[in-house]
């Protein structure tokens, strides 16, 4: 190990004289020297990690400082930056996202590693609401069913990973106001001996902000015609379109030499959250989360043993009493999600090879009511979700090994199997539209991957297959909502398909990035094939009755995604990203909530300033989407123009101080994306603009 180490740091000196004695030709020179000294090691990606390969193509991370410039609300909007995710804004906060065209159960969210799930059925409260910025030290995003460490999400991850506490005693402050006063402030402070026998933390967010207003110069609780039912009221209009708050605290030792442990909990409160996409708004919304982390190193010859158990619970309630409609036909929906999830994992490395496997498991309940009240003042209630317990549990493999000087393969597995049961029978509802009705479902599938990566100097190519699958949710198999019926038609009503197949994803993704001192490039491409993709649908029962459902439809698909950065003079540098996807069934229907070509591309120009330890960044940009035409008709669906935008960020940062100013939208331009609007028969009958100009102001201090 000492010699290794000796090597690593003489191969740094040499490669650093190189640098200063033939600055001419510095990007020739370093790529002859890191294919003669290339040293290998191991990333907690779990892909081996060589000097010219540590940003793996089909994964993207988001630290702390990247979130911090854009200024995002919560995590949803954050990710949203990246290509070939996009955001699903019902409101002004609780960001839901679409990852390669897929969303929900398709895409994992876990917090350390624990699967995380919120209670909304349409998913209102997305388990990327409820963390703030301050707690997280970054985000990381899987794309592609290449996770098979980890249960659940066949299309793509995006993991949690909490803020390490170090050393000491430190602290954080932040501070933002903007438009449409748009008010956060947040605190952490933290505290760990030497020896980390003792380290702890805790910390305290809140957030608010009105409604904004779009291009248009209309308020968002305006965009309703004054005589749609679905229109807020005249005293609803000044609503605050949400306000919250968020407090955590951890607290952890290091039991041995080999071993630390760690208790984390948070805890997040909302009240109204405005919805305009939606029929009804948030009158509640809290989520617990609790997690304790064990590891031990260098035990029982293993590299280390891994263990985690956590527990969430998210209560959610909505109501359409700010709504017009209320006054003819109250509305509530009142659920809760808990979820119980343990994973145990154990790691073999050396300097050719790694190796982890263990087993996981989730109890997953999720419960949903439904009320209406009729104008005569009858009530239906209805089961929507009528209290699923899930039992699922997997065992996974993953090993990782050296393949000649300069590439690795991954080889990955995972089975799982899965009982679903429910408390409550909505089969009478069902039977009208399905046959073989039944309160419970169990499931066992596998799932593989492989992964080639070659690096050679500045660049990494990648190569992998993959096939994993999701179970169906309990909403799509059991659910159920009964809405008032005249003789030839139940409008909006609501039914799970209790013969649904997990839904299966089989993916190819080819894919190349540069990292140089100029350069930072990244490309991927992806084709393949969806086995009984869970999909939206309407039925017709014997009587001719309709309903909304789903279905398993096998689909094809293919996309690209592209991010850049290119300093092409001193200081200044192009940025930008795109992406782009076509997804069909196999007979030629559009899936729908598909993105049209979309993107980002702008100048960036980063500066010292007044002091050594100063730096200026100034980023001017724009957002973009081509128009959509390839749409989902049997859903309604409707073509979107297309868009874009201009905006300006400028970043002030010395040593422990960071000030941020963004200008959105600086031509105040009128557009709405894709994802603007809920499709039938659900359909608010509007579609969502996006803000007008606005600005954010920022602030931040370490201790």
């Amino acid at each position: 190990m000492k010699r290794i180490i000796m090597i690593f740091m003489f191969l740094q000196f040499v490669m650093y004289a190189q640098q200063q004695t033939e600055k001419a030709n510095e990007n020739q020179n370093q790529n002859k020297t890191e294919q003669k000294t290339r040293k290998r090691k191991f990333t907690r990606g779990n892909v081996i990690e060589v000097i010219a390969g540590k940003y793996p193509v089909n994964k993207s991370s988001l630290s702390n400082e990247e979130i911090r410039k854009t200024s995002p609300v919560d995590a949803g909007k954050a990710v949203s930056e990246l290509a070939g995710i996009e955001a699903i804004e019902r409101g002004s906060v609780a960001t839901d996202v679409r990852l390669r065209g897929a969303s929900k159960d398709s895409i994992l969210v876990s917090i350390e590693g624990m699967p995380f799930y919120g209670a909304g059925p349409m998913r209102m409260d997305p388990a990327l609401f409820h963390l703030d910025f301050l707690q997280i030290s970054k985000m990381e995003i899987i794309m592609g069913p290449y996770d098979m460490t980890h249960l659940g999400g066949n299309v793509g991850s995006i993991h949690f990973r909490f803020l390490p506490v170090e050393k000491g005693v430190h602290g954080s402050a932040h501070a933002l106001y903007g438009s449409y006063q748009r008010i956060e402030g947040a605190g952490a402070l933290s505290y760990s001996t030497k020896s980390e026998s003792f380290f702890a933390q805790a910390g305290y967010a809140y957030k608010q902000s009105n409604v904004y207003t779009s291009g248009d110069g209309k308020a968002l609780t305006q965009i309703y015609p004054e005589n749609s039912t679905n229109a807020y009221k005249d005293d609803s209009k000044n609503q605050k379109a949400y306000a919250f708050q968020t407090a955590w605290a951890s607290v952890g030792s290091r039991l041995s030499n080999t071993t630390k442990g760690e208790l984390y909990f948070s805890y997040q409160r909302a009240g109204k959250i405005l919805y305009p996409y939606l029929l009804m708004d948030a009158t509640k919304d809290t989520a617990a989360i609790g997690l304790f982390h064990l590891q031990a190193q260098n035990i029982g010859g293993f590299t280390a043993i891994k263990y985690s158990i956590g527990y969430t619970v998210v209560d959610h309630d909505m109501d359409n009493a700010l709504r017009k409609q209320a006054s003819m036909m109250p509305m509530e929906t009142t659920a809760l999600a808990v979820n119980l999830s343990s994973r145990l994992a154990f790691v073999l490395e050396s300097s050719q090879q790694k190796t982890e496997f263990g087993v996981d498991a989730l109890k997953r309940f999720w419960r949903a009511d439904n009320s209406m009240t009729m104008s005569s003042g009858m009530v239906m209630n209805s089961n929507l979700i009528p209290a699923v317990t899930t039992l699922q549990g997997g065992a996974f493999g993953e090993h990782s090994f050296l393949l000649g000087r300069l590439s690795t393969i991954t080889l990955s597995a995972r089975a799982d199997y899965a009982n679903m049961n429910s408390q409550e029978d909505n089969s009478s509802i069902q039977k009208q539209f399905y046959e073989n009705v039944n309160t419970k479902r169990t499931f066992f599938f596998p799932s593989a991957a492989v992964e080639f990566v070659h690096s050679r100097g500045q660049w990494e190519f990648f190569i992998g297959s993959g096939i994993k699958s999701r179970i169906p949710d309990a909403l799509e198999i059991f659910g159920a909502l009964n809405r008032p019926c005249n003789m030839m038609s139940c409008q909006n009503t609501w039914v799970g398909n209790p013969n649904l197949k997990p839904d299966t994803r089989s993916e190819i993704d080819l894919g190349a990035t540069q990292r140089s001192k100029s350069m930072r490039f990244k490309w991927r491409a992806y084709a393949g094939y969806g086995y009984a993709t869970i999909v939206p649908a309407e039925i017709s029962s014997a009587g001719g009755q309709k309903a909304l459902t789903y279905q398993n439809k096998n689909t094809i698909f293919a996309g690209s995604e592209l991010s850049f950065r290119w300093r092409f003079f001193a200081s200044f540098s192009l940025v930008g990203n795109a992406s782009y996807l076509r997804a069909k069934t196999t007979k030629g229907e559009n899936l729908p909530e598909i993105a049209p070509l979309n993107g980002k591309l702008g100048i960036l120009s980063e500066n010292k300033v007044l002091c050594a330890n100063c730096k200026l960044e100034s980023e001017v940009f724009s957002r973009f989407a081509f128009k959509q035409n390839e749409i989902n008709q049997n859903l309604n669906e409707t073509s979107t123009p297309a868009w874009a935008t201009a905006n300006a960020r400028f970043a002030f940062a010395m040593q422990r101080l960071r000030i941020n100013l963004l200008l959105e939208n600086l031509l105040n331009t009128y557009y709405y994306n894709h994802l603007s609007y809920l499709r039938d028969p659900f359909s608010a009958g509007v579609k969502v603009p996006q803000p007008g100009f606005h600005f954010i102001l920022q602030a931040e201090a370490r201790l």
